[in-house]
């Protein structure tokens, strides 16, 4: 019968195979930090699609005139014809130059911040530290871009609704408070991006989680 071979004597044992370089750690991945980038991206797009709409809009109805009949004028000379004139006024729906301006004012501002956030957007998706950054001043500039967009909007509006109840017989007059309810009610929706994005990326949290895991 055999003998089990002693310790001296058995066959070495293989090691297990070594790399010749260190395998890098994995960076932890976050889901939340990517529905950030992807919600950033594609209100962006919307944002910069509607200023450039909006300013369209102004530019186009500031400029298209709209003919008003003039009352017959009696011919002079023996002739008893009479001829009728039609002119033009410059301004289609008899809308303010302050509420032109204040429209284009806005709709520059929200195509600046669309195009901020659009990078704050890759940013987050490259897992850039300067994202947070990005984000956390695109909140804070849209806060006031906001608030003028309520007044902007409700004297232009106003001004809309006064003019196609002046041009058009039996249409009735809107109150102006109408379009300062809409303005509003459009402010609150326009608000909750940047008031999620100022309460959740300054939470300290988030903050270290960012900047542990996010390389510049």
């Amino acid at each position: 019968m055999e003998q089990p071979p002693s310790p001296s004597t058995a066959p070495p044992q293989s090691e297990p195979p070594t790399l010749p370089y260190a395998i890098p750690a994995q960076r932890p991945t976050s889901g939340w930090r990517t529905a950030i980038g992807i919600i950033s991206i594609v209100l962006a797009g919307l944002s910069i699609l509607s200023a450039l709409a909006a300013l369209l809009q102004v530019i186009i109805m500031s400029l298209i005139p709209v003919p008003i009949p003039v009352p017959p004028v009696p011919a002079s000379g023996p002739t008893t014809t009479v001829t009728a004139a039609v002119s033009f006024a410059p301004n289609l729906f008899n809308i303010s130059y302050t509420a032109r301006l204040l429209m284009i004012v806005v709709g520059v501002l929200d195509l600046l911040l669309g195009v901020l956030l659009l990078w704050a957007g890759i940013a987050m998706l490259r897992r850039q530290r300067v994202a947070r950054v990005l984000h956390l001043r695109w909140a804070i500039a849209k806060l006031p871009v906001i608030a003028l967009g309520v007044i902007a909007q409700h004297i232009y509006m106003n001004d809309l609704f006064s003019s196609m109840a002046a041009t058009t017989p039996g249409s009735p007059a809107l109150p102006g408070s109408i379009s300062l309810i809409s303005a509003i009610f459009g402010a609150v929706f326009s608000l909750a991006y940047p008031v999620f994005l100022l309460i959740t990326l300054t939470r300290p949290s988030v903050r270290a989680s960012i900047e542990g895991a996010i390389s510049r």
